[in-house]
């Protein structure tokens, strides 16, 4: 009994330290996929330069957003936000390395009195890489993140 009892606990807190561990991120971001707030459109990654990229992406509902990145997919340890909006949501991310690969990942809330409190949805991981050093900007998406589907 007791054996069973310490092995359900050392099972317990391994799996809680695992659970802790692999969010790369040190806030406390709510997700709840499965909640009212969805990502209609994107993310989307409108351009990017030797310095520079904006993402755009839009949601079912107004509210505030921001975007995790980094250079290691499973630290995503920075972040550009905009504390309030409306569904469609463009963000750009500043200070990069030219020929650099970033990942990202973009988060929304949901608008407070939808009546879904705690709501919020997280994209998958997704990544980019930064044009060489003086090289012209990628603007292949330029502007259609949040108004057209991506193609």
């Amino acid at each position: 009994m007791y054996r069973r009892l310490a092995i359900t606990a050392l099972a317990f807190a391994t799996t809680m330290a695992f659970a802790q561990t692999k969010k790369p991120t040190n806030d406390n971001y709510k997700v709840n996929q499965s909640g009212t707030q969805k990502i209609t459109n994107g993310p989307v990654i409108e351009y990017t330069s030797d310095h520079s990229a904006m993402i755009a992406w839009s949601t079912k509902y107004p509210g505030g957003t921001y975007l995790a990145y980094g250079t290691d997919r499973n630290n995503l340890s920075q972040r550009t936000e905009k504390s309030w909006g409306g569904t469609n949501h463009r963000l750009e991310i500043k200070n990069l390395k030219p020929s650099t690969t970033y990942y990202f990942q973009v988060r929304s809330e949901d608008a407070k009195g939808n009546g879904a409190m705690g709501a919020d949805v997280e994209s998958n991981v997704d990544s980019f890489q930064t044009v060489a050093k003086g090289a012209a900007p990628n603007k292949a998406n330029r502007d259609v993140g949040v108004n057209h589907p991506k193609k």
